[in-house]
Parts: C-alpha cells; structure tokens; sequence
C-alpha cells in the first residue's frame, strides 16, 4: 500500500509537472502569438505610415505639376499679351504711317495749289505788265503823235 500511494504521488506530481510544463508551453505559446501580433500590427502601421507617405508624396506632386500648370498657364497668357501688344504697335505704326502718308498727301497737295495759284497770279501779272506796258507804249506813241502833230501845226 506505501508503495502504491508513493506510485500514485509520483504519477501525480508526474501529471502537476506535464501540467505546468503544458501551461509554461501555452503561456509561451501565447506570448509568442502577442509577438506576432505586435510585429504584424508593426508592419500594418508601417504600411500605412508609407502608404500615407506616398499619399503625401502623390499631393505634392500633384500640388507641383498644378503650381507648373498654372506657371505655364501664365507664360502663355504673357505671350499672348505680349502678342496682343506687338499686334497693337504694329496697328499704331500703320496708322502713324498711314497719317503721315496722308499728311504729306496734303502737304503735296497744298504745294500744287499753290503752284497753280502762283503760276495763275504769275500769269496775270505777266499779262497786267504786258497790258500794262501796252498802254505806257500806246501812251509814248500818242504823246509822241501829239507832239509832231501840234510841231507841225
């Protein structure tokens, strides 16, 4: 009977330590499984840490090709003013050019006038001289007549 319960308290503390031994394996087992659990939610967060970072890096870029865009946008809007400027001197000049041809139109124009007025008061003074001369003449004449005619009376 000693014997038998020595057995059966040997087989027992045998089943305590295959006990503890299963538990400390079960706690191992679920620290190891927290672990895990700990680095895949590490990796998570780490995958959302770079996935908000390309995020990020895809709005900056977005917010660069926009701030190009409108760089771009406002070049061509200079040129296009600069065009319009160009297009309005070149109209300026044109209409300064076509002023100044119809100025020296005029100009030509008043010339010829007056050309033809001085030619006209030309004329008609060398026709005034002529007549006028005509008639010193006529006069000399008559005198002259006058004179031989009361010397011979």
């Amino acid at each position: 009977g000693e014997r038998d319960r020595e057995r059966e308290r040997d087989r027992e503390r045998d089943r305590e330590r295959d006990r503890e031994r299963d538990r400390e394996r079960d706690r191992e087992r679920d620290r190891e499984r927290d672990r895990e659990r700990d680095r895949e939610r590490d990796r998570e967060r780490d995958r959302e840490r770079d996935r908000e970072r390309d995020r990020e890096r895809d709005r900056e870029r977005d917010r660069e090709r926009d701030r190009e865009r409108d760089r771009e946008r406002d070049r061509e809007r200079d040129r296009e003013r600069d065009r319009e400027r160009e297009r309005e001197r070149q109209r300026e000049r044109e209409r300064e050019r076509q002023r100044e041809t119809e100025r020296e139109t005029e100009r030509e124009t008043e010339r010829e006038r007056e050309r033809e007025t001085n030619d006209y008061r030309e004329g008609f003074l060398k026709k005034y001289f002529l007549a006028l001369s005509l008639s010193f003449t006529f006069v000399s004449h008559c005198a002259c007549f006058l004179r031989y005619t009361f010397a011979f009376i």
